[in-house]
């Protein structure tokens, strides 16, 4: 796919992102996760994390059912990094606080979007429109 074709899909993507069901975190699990996607095998796309109304987060993955249904949910500081940057900033005193936090308040949407690049201008493009409060996109 060429980069303008690309480009031209960010808001038809936003929009069927934004526009699909919304399902709380706390009982997303990795298997949920897969039921809903209808797929045993990995899926790549996009997540978009809310709290409340608002997009919070956004991120990528070549496995949607990993990432959201186990990453999220971890209490190892390395695994969790969206967690772990809740926890900072209302400085909860451990993950698990966070992660609960996250399971009360959160909710997140998926789509399915096979091809890496698309996903990587997807994720920068939904972060610049929505400015998703943890998101970093800081070189190391």
């Amino acid at each position: 796919m060429d980069f303008d074709k690309m480009i031209k899909q960010m808001e038809l993507l936003t929009n069927m992102i934004m526009g699909n069901e919304v399902r709380s975190i706390d009982d997303f699990t990795r298997g949920e996760v897969k039921k809903y996607l209808n797929c045993s095998e990995k899926i790549a796309g996009i997540f978009i994390l809310f709290n409340g109304n608002k997009p919070v987060y956004v991120g990528r993955t070549k496995d949607l059912a990993q990432r959201v249904g186990s990453d999220i949910r971890s209490k190892d500081k390395n695994a969790a990094n969206v967690t772990k940057r809740i926890m900072d900033k209302y400085e909860f005193e451990g993950m698990e606080e966070a992660r609960n936090y996250v399971y009360s308040n959160f909710s997140v949407s998926l789509l399915k979007v096979e091809d890496v690049y698309l996903r990587t201008l997807l994720q920068v493009y939904i972060h610049l429109k929505y400015n998703t409060e943890f998101n970093s996109f800081e070189e190391h």
